[in-house]
């Protein structure tokens, strides 16, 4: 099944994004002899935006990455205000090594999905269920 991502307008872009707002990024990378993925985490702050780019400042210890976060491979951002928390996905358009930082740009972000705010796990539900066929 294809996932859809819904392109943010410049307007919705404005009420989950600021400038100099701090967000989660997540990309993955394999590792071992068996190719697992894992998952790395990092905190970022939005630097710039505009209709089509984002520019993000990673933390100097994150610069060890900089050889994972190459151009046209996706991240995930993960972001809130209020009470409720979205999960994007992005692709990288050009990475930037500074002396104190890793500037990310990237495409504006893709809504993948609002997370989950239940206080509890689900539970299954089992229903008996009585049917006959019909002639």
């Amino acid at each position: 099944m294809a996932e859809v991502y819904l392109y943010l307008n410049p307007t919705d872009l404005a009420r989950v994004f600021q400038p100099y707002q701090q967000v989660e990024v997540n990309f993955s990378r394999t590792v071992g002899e068996e190719n697992r993925f894992k998952r790395i985490k990092s905190t970022a702050v939005i630097v710039s935006m505009d209709e089509q780019t984002m520019v993000l400042e990673l933390p100097k210890e994150d610069t060890s990455w900089y050889s994972i976060l190459k151009p046209n491979r996706y991240i995930t951002i993960h972001t809130g205000r209020d009470d409720k928390h979205y999960t994007f996905k992005s692709k990288i358009r050009q990475r930037e090594l500074k002396e104190t930082s890793l500037w990310l740009t990237i495409d504006t972000p893709r809504i993948m999905a609002s997370k989950e705010r239940r206080s509890g796990p689900r539970v299954p539900l089992i229903i008996p269920i009585n049917y006959r066929i019909l002639k």
